[in-house]
């Protein structure tokens, strides 16, 4: 085994690699075809808004698709379980007269349950889990259409309209902002100085903390001239850290 070289050892990646970016890249690149094609309706502050809160619900379905893709295998029940379950929630709600709390955690319980019974046929059983998740596609959306009788299930408490339409303060929203990217910079120094005791290479992390800081300014800054952070976003992003730090610092990772 060649010794390596102090020279070798200090060598350090570019402080931005671009392939990590690609999809940001993309992402601004879609933003500026449809600013062009809406003549700058795109990035007005009230369509944005309306777009971070539309895509809160397949971010979440996103966030547990991470690790079924991870294993290498698919879900195309993910949808239609999350249909049954927010059915089952309003009925709960609805037509049980059930609180907020107690329904959401039934509903959770159910969603386990299910979620575990397309696990276990693809892990004790062997099923492909395409044809496994295609069988629950069918399954959860027919059960939702027995269940509800087709019909629309209203209204739902004045909680789930609060964290579902509602809009953070914008001075909350302000202190918000700073709040995390402070500890977003803090996290990223402390990680920074670990890696440097343990003789690891590691580039400065003033770059993607500046970049960071500005990407929250700007979110807040245009949030802020419609209504305000919505609500489901707060939560998305809530989800988002949890998910996170399982993922990377536990042993479920």
């Amino acid at each position: 085994m060649t010794n390596i070289t102090k020279k070798e050892k200090n060598l350090k990646r570019p402080a931005f690699d671009m392939r990590k970016y690609m999809m940001v890249f993309a992402l601004i690149g879609i933003w500026i075809v449809f600013t062009i094609l809406s003549a700058g309706t795109f990035l007005m502050p009230r369509n944005l808004s309306n777009l971070f809160r539309q895509s809160v619900f397949t971010g979440l379905l996103a966030l547990g698709m991470v690790n079924v893709i991870i294993l290498g295998q698919i879900d195309l029940s993910v949808g239609s379980l999350a249909g049954l379950c927010g059915g089952i929630l309003a009925m709960l709600n609805v037509w049980l007269d059930m609180s907020p709390a107690l329904s959401i955690l039934i509903t959770l319980f159910i969603g386990l349950l299910l979620g575990l019974w397309n696990g276990w046929w693809t892990a004790y059983r062997n099923v492909p889990s395409f044809i496994v998740t295609m069988a629950g596609l069918l399954v959860f959306r027919g059960a939702l259409v027995g269940l509800s009788n087709g019909i629309t299930i209203g209204p739902l408490s004045n909680f789930f309209s609060t964290i579902g339409k509602d809009f953070l303060d914008k001075t909350a929203g302000i202190i918000l902002g700073v709040a995390v990217a402070v500890i977003y910079c803090v996290i990223q120094v402390i990680e920074w100085r670990r890696k440097n005791r343990l003789g690891l290479t590691s580039n400065p992390p003033w770059v993607r903390c500046l970049i960071f800081v500005v990407l929250i300014a700007l979110f807040v800054f245009v949030m802020n001239q419609y209504h305000g952070i919505p609500n489901p976003v707060i939560i998305l992003l809530v989800f988002f850290i949890i998910f996170n730090y399982i993922s990377t610092k536990t042993m479920f990772g």
